[in-house]
């Protein structure tokens, strides 16, 4: 008797359910900080080998099975592509955006970060700024510059607060004695809860306009897939409405 013969379907089946009860369980984990992010995402990457191995036993016994099997092999080929298409989307993106987790719209003089220091623990990355990223974001995100708003620097400095709280962030500093104008804040990620830090610095021109700067840094992992610019620029689509 083969391999495959020994396995029966509703094993496989079970197998499947098991591995894609992983991620939610592992993402609850990590959300609530029981569960290092680390940690976490080598167990999804286990599951997802074992998703994968459960999806070409599920394949190859499908090809030779009995009309009773049918229903239970599709399952385990149903739900063990699943984890193996979100890791594949992922991957994919990955490929798409910058290698980088620090972006900002001034890279010769970036928005400084204050508050952020103290919030980030030493496992963290720093709030220092290298200066070698920005060759490698000009490369990925060519467009992303700074905003001009026609407004006085105390009305886009409300404008900018107002946007931020909008989006869910929590506001961590502000200055708004002497210009520039400065706001922090924390933006909570909606899948795993990971917590990011933005900056606005806010310039007044001489011609009565506000130049408003940005600086968006993860606080964990080597890429962020574009997930840093897209927050900067949902910021400031919301202060330009």
């Amino acid at each position: 008797m083969s391999l495959l013969q020994r396995i029966p379907a509703k094993k496989l089946q079970l197998a499947a359910i098991f591995t894609i009860a992983i991620y939610p369980i592992v993402t609850l984990l990590i959300r609530t900080d029981a569960m290092h992010f680390r940690n976490g995402f080598l167990l999804f990457a286990i599951a997802t080998l074992a998703a994968f191995i459960v999806l070409v036993f599920a394949v190859l016994k499908l090809a030779r099975a009995d009309a009773s099997e049918n229903k239970a092999l599709l399952v385990s080929i149903v739900l063990s592509a699943l984890p193996l298409a979100y890791m594949g989307s992922n991957i994919v993106k990955a490929n798409q955006y910058p290698f980088i987790h620090d972006i900002t719209t001034d890279t010769a003089q970036p928005p400084m970060f204050t508050a952020a220091a103290e919030l980030r623990s030493a496992d963290d990355h720093p709030i220092t700024y290298d200066a070698n990223l920005a060759e490698v974001q000009q490369a990925g995100y060519p467009d992303l510059k700074a905003l001009r708003v026609n407004r006085d620097a105390q009305a886009a400095f409300t404008l900018a607060k107002a946007a931020l709280l909008e989006l869910g962030m929590e506001i961590t500093a502000q200055q708004e004695t002497v210009l520039p104008y400065t706001l922090e804040a924390v933006d909570t990620t909606m899948l795993l809860g990971f917590k990011d830090d933005i900056v606005l610095r806010i310039q007044q021109t001489d011609d009565g306009q506000t130049v408003i700067d940005a600086r968006s840094k993860s606080r964990v992992g080597k890429s962020d897939l574009g997930k840093n610019a897209q927050r900067i620029q949902n910021v400031f689509a919301h202060i330009a409405r």
